[in-house]
């Protein structure tokens, strides 16, 4: 299936009131734990979010070192780095996670059932199975450099 995506005043928004809506009921998850290390064994690629930055509790802080507090955030790592193909159809692949997106939609927000019905009925680059993103798929396009 393909996912679609929102326009970015609109996308921002909507996935910034989905993520919060969901952070209550999701916890945190150990996948492994070996000797005090927690891995996981992911099945899906992985884009790097470009966040340079690392914080503590309260305000920005350098870059912990190992087995300093706080050590391990995200602007610690690096990932792939984000890659997509325009097709001129209106649709752009991201090279990374495979997910193909829709360049264009509505200009115009509305509720999530009204934008999933929008996707069943989209015909875009040819294709007809649009669909919308998961949490997951949206976060894999955000860019937190800015």
């Amino acid at each position: 299936m393909r996912s679609i995506h929102v326009t970015k005043p609109v996308g921002i928004l909507l996935f910034t009131l989905l993520l919060l809506s969901t952070l209550p009921f999701n916890g945190c998850k150990k996948d492994d734990v070996d000797g005090g290390t927690i891995t996981a064994n992911l099945t899906y690629p992985i884009v790097d979010t470009y966040q340079g930055l690392c914080y503590n509790n309260n305000v920005q802080i350098g870059p912990p070192a190992k087995g300093e507090a706080f050590y391990g955030q995200d602007a610690q790592y690096t990932g792939n780095s984000p890659s997509y193909t325009d097709h001129g159809d209106g649709t752009i692949t991201d090279i990374v996670t495979g997910l193909i997106w829709a360049q264009n939609i509505s200009s115009f927000t509305m509720e999530w059932s009204d934008a999933s019905k929008y996707c069943d009925t989209l015909t875009t680059g040819g294709y007809t199975d649009w669909r919308m993103p998961t949490v997951k798929e949206l976060w894999s396009i955000r860019d937190f450099s800015m």
